[in-house]
């Protein structure tokens, strides 16, 4: 009998802001820089996903960095206002929905941390080996996390991780200076066996081993059609070294993102009842949506929980 997932994350939000008028083509922040020019309309974007079953938002500061903003030309005391802001928001449309929906209780906040590869704005985030020293690495990704661990989210969410080095850096970091913070590590793959940057999925579940803040394991902003091996191959190393941690699984609606053009292509994109088939079949512990999905997406993952917990 196929079991339901645990938690329920939300879709995409560069999509809705897209669909709200957003260019987010301009300069390297991405949707990060609705967070100065129009951070009701992210606040909004939280809300529909709260209202269509999530029970964990992510924050909008995936593409938000000290150095990205830096360059962009905020002052520091500007960067750190936006990263802080980005939490806020979530943390309004969580009461908003609360004070309609007295009875959720299961609403959780996840601070998004992309890639460095995410904040070079070249699509690296889809290839890895960026050729930078591990203490870059640390320094790009301690900066904003000072920032966001003080405003104290649920979670930690590192998001479309590709390369091997820049897990293995995260996790070492998290375990020095974060201990009681829970995280979770989602990789980006260029296949249903390997990573972004080539390396053996199989091989970051022992990077586990020693830490037990990392309570989730998994991929996203992969086509739907790789969840089942990619998540077989992580379920069966994490019973392999007797982990129980989550499986987490968010992928994209199947289309592909053409990094010199910035823009997805939409003949790979996969209709939304079998997306929501690979999505569920795969087992997860955690599921949800990435680029190019909707609260439609997420609207459906939830009818389709629901009617698994009915029947089990």
């Amino acid at each position: 009998m196929r079991m339901a997932p645990k938690l329920l994350l939300d879709g995409g939000l560069a999509t809705e802001l897209e669909g709200k008028g957003c260019d987010l083509s301009i300069g390297k922040l991405w949707s990060a820089r609705i967070l100065d020019e129009s951070p009701e309309l992210i606040e909004q974007i939280h809300l529909s996903y709260l209202q269509a079953g999530a029970n964990i938002i992510t924050s909008s500061s995936y593409q938000a960095s000290l150095d990205g903003f830096l360059e962009a030309g905020y002052s520091s005391a500007g960067a750190k206002e936006l990263m802080v802001r980005s939490l806020q928001l979530c943390k309004r449309a969580r009461l908003n929905f609360q004070n309609l929906c007295p009875s959720a209780t299961e609403c959780y906040i996840a601070a998004s941390c992309g890639p460095y590869g995410a904040y070079l704005a070249d699509g690296s985030e889809y290839r890895g080996r960026y050729g930078v020293s591990k203490q870059q690495l640390e320094s790009f990704h301690s900066s904003r996390l000072e920032v966001l661990v003080a405003e104290e989210p649920d979670f930690i969410a590192f998001e479309t991780i590709p390369d091997m080095e820049e897990v293995q850096t995260i996790i070492q970091l998290m375990n020095r200076k974060y201990p009681h913070i829970p995280f979770w590590i989602s990789m980006q793959c260029r296949n249903e066996k390997e990573m972004a940057c080539g390396t053996p999925i199989e091989t970051v579940v022992p990077l586990l081993l020693g830490t037990n803040q990392c309570f989730a394991l998994g991929v996203n902003c992969v086509p739907p059609q790789y969840l089942s091996s990619l998540v077989s191959i992580i379920r069966n190393q994490l019973l392999r070294f007797s982990l129980s941690t989550y499986i987490i699984a968010y992928p994209n609606s199947g289309e592909v993102y053409d990094s010199l053009e910035k823009d997805w292509k939409q003949t790979n994109r996969t209709d939304m009842l079998d997306w929501a088939e690979c999505v569920l079949a795969c087992g997860a512990d955690i599921v949800g949506g990435c680029c190019r999905t909707t609260p439609l997406h997420i609207q459906l993952l939830k009818d389709r929980i629901r009617a698994l917990t009915a029947s089990s």
